[in-house]
């Protein structure tokens, strides 16, 4: 099976640690998808090391690779802008069309979904899925099915690391980019709240490398406002292969990782934090809430409550019984259902329906 994934930009973010996680699953299984990002935003480094990458945004050379590779299936993930070169090229596989975006005005190429001869979307989350259908007007009557395939992790590499160093205050993360859904302000009220209540935390934001400059003015502005600079540490750039690391150390130190999105499509984050033994409390929206089971394997707080999110966050410093529960169980949900093995598998099993399909209809 020949398959090439599509990508508009090569960054940090959740979609290129989704492919590396995949391309890594895909080899164990003896295949090598190609992938080709339109533009690098300095993120290739995640893909060193891996053939078949390709950074092109020329529609000739769109059109050479996908010629060339004689694809079954070409897969892009929210980037219409393969569709034209698409069409006036001599591809005869599948189109499947990935949507992962939780924005809005991105979503809208979805409602001519059909017109591209996309077989069938995957999604990552039921959210993801139900926001599709809330949005774009229409789309139940337009025959293209809809699958949910989670993303999936690497447990060769997401693991817990014993840190060199023994932390001396707990340490409290956040992680991602600096932007209007990730809701990152809210992070710095939370640790506002906490810091009146203790003494003992550190708060560490990684993220935030490709925000505009007013973005990360703000970001200081506000910390300076809420006397968060002695408390606070920022990492704007932190490779993928120390991510692990990180959150072993929120883990280790008795703290913890929080999500403060407003939107959030899948929720990768935790998962990884997850992975790692460091325990989750996220805001109980999108793919958070089919991730999180609260109490269980982490905890959920209503957007932008913060006398409920410190709530959540003091149990995990004040109750070592639960902190030890929702830690084992959220290792053991990481395992069970997001190893890249098994969600590969499942991804493969979609793929090889819709080919069965197709030959039914020649």
């Amino acid at each position: 099976m020949k398959i090439l994934f599509v990508y508009q930009f090569c960054t940090l973010g959740g979609v290129e640690t989704v492919l590396k996680n995949r391309l890594g699953a895909f080899r164990k299984l003896g295949l090598s998808p190609h992938v080709v990002f339109l533009h690098d935003l300095g993120g290739s480094k995640i893909f060193e090391g891996l053939e078949n990458i390709h950074y092109e945004h020329r529609e000739t050379e769109l059109r050479r690779i996908v010629e060339e590779g004689e694809f079954d299936f070409v897969i892009p993930i929210d980037t219409p802008e393969i569709y034209h070169p698409l069409r006036g090229s001599r591809f005869r596989g599948i189109l499947v069309t990935e949507v992962h975006t939780n924005n809005l005005n991105n979503l809208k190429y979805v409602a001519r979904i059909r017109e591209t001869g996309t077989r069938a979307i995957i999604t990552p989350s039921h959210s993801e899925k139900a926001l599709i259908h809330k949005e774009i007007r229409g789309f139940d009557k337009n025959g293209v099915p809809i699958y949910v395939i989670p993303n999936p992790i690497d447990l060769e590499l997401f693991y817990f690391r014993e840190p060199k160093h023994n932390p001396a205050k707990k340490v409290i993360g956040w992680v991602g980019r600096l932007e209007k859904e990730k809701n990152w302000r809210h992070f710095l009220e939370i640790a506002s709240s906490l810091v009146e209540r203790r003494s003992d935390l550190l708060f560490l934001i990684v993220g935030g490398y490709l925000a505009e400059k007013e973005v990360k003015n703000d970001l200081l502005t506000r910390a300076k406002q809420m006397d968060l600079m002695d408390h606070l540490k920022w990492v704007p750039r932190l490779e993928y292969d120390r991510m692990p690391g990180a959150y072993s150390l929120m883990g280790a130190s008795k703290g913890c990782l929080i999500t403060t999105s407003i939107i959030e499509p899948f929720g990768m984050t935790a998962i990884e934090a997850m992975a790692c033994h460091c325990p989750v409390v996220a805001s109980e929206v999108g793919g958070f809430r089919e991730i999180i089971e609260d109490g269980h394997n982490g905890f959920l707080y209503e957007v932008n409550n913060t006398p409920e999110a410190v709530k959540k966050i003091e149990i995990l410093f004040e109750c070592p019984s639960d902190r030890d529960r929702v830690t084992k169980n959220g290792r053991l949900a990481v395992e069970t259902t997001y190893a890249s093995e098994k969600v590969v598998d499942k991804y493969l099993k979609v793929l090889e329906d819709l080919a069965r399909q197709k030959s039914n209809d020649l």
